[in-house]
């Protein structure tokens, strides 16, 4: 068997679009900051790739580059935003929340939302079909909003400071009032996990606990999601958690293809460094499950080759996640 070891230092390749364009150097700072590095195996005969994803959105993740943008843009605490001076506004907004500097991010941040500025009112438009069209959109175009990005800012330092009404009052403004939008799949799942989060950890400051587990319980098992397992703990007895892990998998209902898939796999081999292409053939399926009352779906990705999805599969599958695993040590 043969295996690569990955190490992903930023995110996916996809997160290095230029989602805020007008500010190249603050969106790199906030990958950094929301999207710890993460280790990835990739294994060439399996189906894809099979880990879980970081459900973390309050990282700060402070840096030699986030220390140099607070020295250098100093500056700008005592100015106001506009258009000549906002990609290193932004800069600095997100360097003063990787160093923990929530004071002056907040300021910053307020001062951006009550902007009268032209530039900072209203939505800017990328990669549109037409070049300054507003109408049609191609995929891969997206919206992009000042305000949206101050209002999230300030969401995320309430939260670190207790204050969860507030938190939840600027997150209701940054997707009602300020929306942006994304036509690619992928930046909209980015964007959705992000806001989940967000959301949750409102819920949860607020001892909402109905409301976190509805809202993040159908994804429990596709990322490390450690704010429903602090709920469950707080709802549930050790026992009832375990009866509860029991019954799920006594729920489990199998749809399980009866003709082959087919994966392809490309990749160097470390003794001759020549390109090999492995085909992979395997059974895939899903399965679903009633977990805690909510329904909840498990996929087939990380299959091997020669592998049949099987109801030991999705069991084997299930006791393997992160959630099972905090879940079933109590």
């Amino acid at each position: 068997m043969y295996r690569l070891r990955l190490v992903i230092l930023v995110c996916l390749w996809c997160h290095l679009a230029p989602v805020y364009s007008q500010d190249s150097l603050s969106f790199s700072l906030k990958v950094i900051e929301e999207s710890p590095p993460f280790s990835v195996d990739i294994n060439t005969t399996s189906s894809s790739w099979d880990f879980q994803m970081p459900f973390d959105y309050l990282s700060q993740s402070p840096s030699k580059e986030t220390k140099k943008v607070c020295r250098k843009y100093n500056y700008l605490l005592h100015k106001e935003p506009d258009s000549l001076n906002d990609q290193r506004y932004s800069q600095l907004i997100y360097a003063l929340w990787a160093e923990d500097r929530l004071e002056e991010a907040e300021k910053l941040c307020l001062k951006v939302i009550h902007s009268s500025d032209p530039y900072y009112i209203g939505i800017h438009y990328y990669s549109a079909g037409i070049i300054g069209d507003t109408t049609i959109r191609a995929y891969g175009s997206f919206t992009a909003d000042h305000r949206n990005d101050a209002a999230i800012i300030l969401t995320k330092i309430c939260l670190k400071q207790k204050k969860f009404k507030e938190a939840y009052q600027y997150l209701e403004d940054a997707i009602k009032k300020y929306p942006v939008s994304y036509t690619c799949g992928t930046y909209f799942w980015m964007q959705k996990n992000e806001y989940d989060f967000l959301y949750a950890s409102c819920y949860e400051g607020l001892s909402q606990y109905k409301q976190v587990l509805e809202l993040l319980l159908p994804e429990c098992l596709n990322r490390h999601d450690e704010i429903s397992v602090r709920v469950i703990k707080k709802l549930f007895t050790p026992k009832a958690i375990a009866d509860s892990l029991q019954k799920a998998e006594q729920s489990m209902q199998f749809f399980l293809d009866t003709l082959p898939s087919y994966f392809y796999s490309t990749h160097f081999a470390t003794s001759d460094n020549a390109e090999r292409t492995d085909t992979i053939i395997f059974y895939s399926g899903v399965a679903t499950m009633t977990l805690f009352g909510t329904s909840i779906q498990l996929d087939a990705s990380g299959i091997k080759n020669g592998e049949h999805a099987t109801r030991e599969y999705f069991i084997r599958k299930f006791r393997k996640s992160s959630f099972y695993d905090e879940l079933d040590s109590e």
